[in-house]
């Protein structure tokens, strides 16, 4: 999976790689230990689909996250601003993936199938972002 590996996934300004998404992630409220767990961390081959499920979701959640949800250390960084505007690309990319690989809405609170117009509608956004991504 592109985000455990070593160089990460690079959007705008910000290499998001494992250590920096664990650490995002910690800071709204997953324990680190379930987080490394859905990175698969010393199962280098292995393909957990219900971790990365998981993972996929987490991230997503991300893209809901007010400046305020993060720790202060963090909101008081210079790149902070750029950095929540990426992180929200990463979330959409994350959603979008899990909504394809699942069929369910990350953001349900219950396991809720979506319509395939959504995932036509998940399919054209992730390309689209893929594109514009590539480009970049």
């Amino acid at each position: 999976m592109a985000l455990k590996r070593a160089g990460g996934v690079h959007i705008g300004t910000t290499n998001f790689d494992m250590k920096l998404i664990t650490r995002l992630l910690v800071e709204v409220g997953y324990e680190s230990r379930q987080v490394i767990n859905w990175f698969g961390e010393g199962e280098e081959d292995a393909q957990n689909v219900p971790a990365m499920a998981k993972l996929f979701k987490a991230v997503a959640s991300l893209g809901k996250k007010t400046v305020f949800d993060f720790s202060e250390k963090r909101q008081n960084t210079p790149d902070f601003g750029s950095l929540l505007k990426e992180l929200r690309v990463l979330a959409m990319i994350t959603e979008k993936m899990f909504m394809l690989i699942t069929q369910q809405d990350p953001h349900a609170d219950e396991q809720t199938f979506v319509s395939l117009n959504v995932l036509n509608e998940a399919v054209s956004t992730l390309s689209h972002l893929y594109f514009t991504l590539f480009r970049h």
